[in-house]
């Protein structure tokens, strides 16, 4: 029975862990969008994906050692432990809430951690008293080891612009400097026209309305030779979506749309979909809007 609860809360953990890397990822697009437009980020920016990606890693390889039943299993989890609690001191020290969503994010860091402990202490005292026994399992040692090395790799690689800042990546995967430097020393990313890519439209809150879904690099419209009753009509889309977008009930950090309010966008973006696509990559446009909640 115990053998079964140690690995039921290695699922969990596991789950757990890659949805967060997934959540980071998504996450990390909008902060290369910043950096390539300002810079790279603050250090504390930095220090706050470092300890996030590496804690997310380290809760997947833990899960994954708890479903195996491995001995190394206690080991991982308490060097999550202490990177949770780095995190949660580094977050309090150096990221200080600044509103009430800040506030309980805090508070479910803190929560988060003391279910980590509690959990960690029952794996621990459940092998100490026999209740689980704990294998070695080389195999399972060095295939979980190879894959947090790789997956920290791919998220380094990835995260490349945040740590140099003004590094975009191109239609061809590579990264290369695109930025200029203005009067003041501010770096801005540049957009080259001359080379076509495909394009979705996807007005948001936190970036330019039109992106290259190769490589999740967004632009103003006006990087694109496009009339300018053309600009206009998708800057006012994206006017107006971010002036209807309201936090879901469900989740605060989604942003929703009623039925009524999407259908209408909906007509709006695929007609200007039909006009943007002389100036794509084969024709090829796609379009995106945020997500439908019923109105109160």
């Amino acid at each position: 029975m115990w053998e079964w609860a140690v690995r039921a809360l290695g699922v969990f953990w596991a789950i757990g862990g890659v949805a967060t890397l997934v959540v980071l990822r998504r996450e990390r697009i909008v902060d290369m969008v910043s950096a390539a437009l300002f810079g790279r980020l603050g250090w504390a920016a930095r220090g706050r994906a470092l300890l996030l990606t590496l804690g997310a890693v380290l809760t997947t390889a833990s899960g994954l050692l708890l479903i195996g039943l491995d001995r190394a299993a206690p080991a991982v989890l308490l060097v999550n432990a202490a990177v949770q609690a780095v995190w949660i001191g580094f977050a309090a020290r150096f990221l200080p809430p600044e509103d009430e969503d800040d506030v309980r994010a805090a508070a479910r860091r803190r929560n988060a951690f003391a279910v980590w402990l509690a959990g960690t202490v029952a794996v621990i005292a459940a092998e100490r008293f026999g209740a689980v026994r704990l294998e070695a399992w080389a195999a399972v040692e060095a295939a979980v080891a190879v894959a947090a090395v790789a997956v920290l790799a791919w998220q380094a690689y990835e995260a490349r612009s945040l740590w140099a800042g003004g590094a975009v990546p191109t239609a061809g995967g590579e990264a290369e400097d695109a930025a200029e430097e203005d009067g003041e020393g501010t770096a801005f990313a540049v957009f080259d026209p001359s080379v076509p890519h495909r394009l979705m439209l996807a007005p948001n809150l936190y970036t330019e309305p039109l992106r290259d879904p190769d490589t999740d690099w967004t632009f103003h419209p006006e990087a694109l030779d496009l009339a300018a009753d053309l600009v206009a009509r998708i800057d006012d889309l994206e006017a107006d979506v971010r002036a209807a977008l309201r936090p879901s009930r469900e989740e605060a950090d989604v942003f929703v749309l009623s039925p009524v309010e999407r259908a209408a966008f909906e007509v709006r973006i695929v007609a200007l979909v039909e006009e943007l696509r002389p100036h794509a990559l084969d024709g090829d446009v796609t379009w995106w809007l945020p997500p439908v909640e019923e109105a109160r």
